[in-house]
């Protein structure tokens, strides 16, 4: 039975106090292994993934992608939900009437987990961190990983959320995350490349 990530709740974290948020990341880090065997344990449930194995290669992503397809689900939003992101947007946009269940935010999360080590198993010298400079930056409050060219930074639960969202609205999404893997790393390695000829 799948344990739902309780860091997953949605924290308004703009307005948490830092020291909540730091504690956060705190209990965040302790649970990337945790999280990981969990998820692997469900995924492993899947009988043609009964050997599926957190080896933390790209390659394992590619299973991953096509289970992942066939467990996101979304559920209507309430009539409070719709206003209370229609009232918060400067745009009169149309609030979509659906959104991802709970279950599909956190296993998206623990998705997300799983990605991010893959890419820093690639890549030592990437390193999570917790952006709390302006309350403007989109991923303010959240585990992001820097050490990319630019001093890019990589939110990977957003980026697996966002992957989920795709897949809810019909894209084919199976390779997707596999894909992003090439991404950044080729991102990481121009900025190794980079700092080797700043070196010398």
């Amino acid at each position: 039975m799948y344990i739902l990530n309780p860091l997953t709740a949605r924290l308004n974290y703009v307005e948490t106090p830092k020291n909540e948020l730091q504690e956060f990341f705190r209990r965040f880090l302790i649970a990337l292994g945790p999280r990981t065997e969990i998820l692997a344990d469900v995924v492993r449930t899947d009988a043609r993934l009964a050997c599926w194995s957190p080896d933390m290669t790209p390659a394992s992503l590619e299973t991953r992608g096509a289970w992942f397809m066939s467990n996101v689900h979304t559920r209507p939003r309430t009539e409070a939900e719709i206003f209370a992101i229609a009232s918060k947007s400067p745009y009169a946009l149309p609030v979509p009437p659906r959104t991802l269940t709970d279950q599909t935010f956190s296993l998206a999360a623990d998705v997300g987990i799983y990605f991010a080590r893959v890419l820093m198993r690639l890549h030592p010298e990437l390193q999570w961190t917790l952006p709390l400079g302006s309350k403007n930056f989109v991923d303010y409050g959240q585990p992001v990983i820097q050490g990319f060219r630019g001093g890019a930074l990589l939110n990977p639960v957003r980026i697996a959320t966002n992957v989920a969202y795709g897949i809810s609205s019909g894209k084919r999404y199976a390779s997707r995350l596999r894909e992003l893997i090439d991404v950044w790393s080729a991102n990481a390695q121009a900025n190794d490349i980079g700092s080797q000829r700043q070196e010398s």
